[in-house]
């Protein structure tokens, strides 16, 4: 076994411990397949939990948050393609969030925006993985991209 997957095991580990704790945002996802035919319909299941355990469960700030300060968010991916094969999709992602503002019981609208060219590439029960120094895979990049510009815009 290498270091780099040592390590690797390491931070996922210790990721695991603080999930209570960490978590920043409120997100919602929802996977529209009806432009795919003839597909395994139980992948875009696990895809949908998977990626709602990452954006909900990552730490992505070091504040600390209680529930009615987390960033309320939707992703609305629309798959237009999927290769059974390689695992790869094609489609759109609609991001929506929202914030509390302070002090009061209104939120704000912090981002709506419509992503119309996403791929990526997602085998069944994949585990998304965070990594501050680099990108496991292209899915985590899109996501880890609209999680940094929700706390960019918040700021």
């Amino acid at each position: 076994m290498n270091i780099r997957r040592i390590f690797s095991l390491i931070v996922a580990v210790a990721g695991f411990c603080f999930l209570g704790a960490a978590q920043e945002l409120n997100c919602e996802v929802e996977i529209n397949t009806s432009k795919v035919q003839n597909a395994n319909k139980e992948i875009f299941t696990t895809l949908q939990q998977a990626i709602a355990e990452y954006m909900n469960s990552t730490k992505w700030t070091d504040a600390q948050f209680g529930n009615n300060e987390k960033i309320q968010c939707k992703l609305f991916f629309t798959i237009g393609s999927y290769d059974d094969g390689s695992g790869k999709m094609v489609g759109d992602l609609q991001v929506q969030s929202q914030r509390p503002v302070y002090n009061s019981s209104y939120t704000t609208t912090i981002i709506n925006f419509k992503d119309t060219k996403i791929d990526f590439t997602y085998e069944q029960n994949e585990p998304l993985v965070y990594s501050e120094q680099d990108m496991q895979n292209n899915l985590t990049a899109i996501l880890n991209f609209y999680a940094f510009m929700k706390r960019l815009l918040m700021w």
